[in-house]
């Protein structure tokens, strides 16, 4: 399964709608992946936890193709998870992380390889 991160309906919902999501994804509630879904305004993108998602994964395996991918909540207005920080931390190249955390930069597949997204 895979997910272009929360819900943004949801999110954009209420305040009170969408902490209960944020606060189940960082604990790791199953339930919480099963409620991600891809937004039509990220339809061919990777963003918006989708990102954090596969920064989370061991092995991670991506194709060539006409979408972005990154870490996108800055630019949304939403705050990064503190989790989805320390992943991007973990496995990002040091010269991407800022670019991707700070600044919500979206790299095309090929960027994504050498940013560290996928490994």
């Amino acid at each position: 399964m895979f997910s272009g991160g929360f819900d943004l309906q949801v999110m954009r919902g209420s305040m009170n709608t969408a902490m209960a999501l944020a606060k189940r994804f960082n604990i790791g509630s199953e339930d919480a992946v099963v409620s991600l879904s891809c937004d039509s305004s990220l339809q061919w993108s990777c963003g918006c936890q989708g990102a954090s998602l596969l920064l989370a994964a061991d092995y991670r395996i991506g194709v060539d193709g006409a979408f972005k991918i990154g870490l996108n909540e800055v630019a949304i207005g939403m705050t990064m998870p503190h989790g989805g920080v320390e992943l991007a931390r973990g496995r990002l190249a040091p010269v991407f992380f800022n670019r991707s955390v700070i600044l919500a930069e979206m790299f095309s597949p090929k960027e994504a390889v050498i940013a560290g997204f996928f490994r």
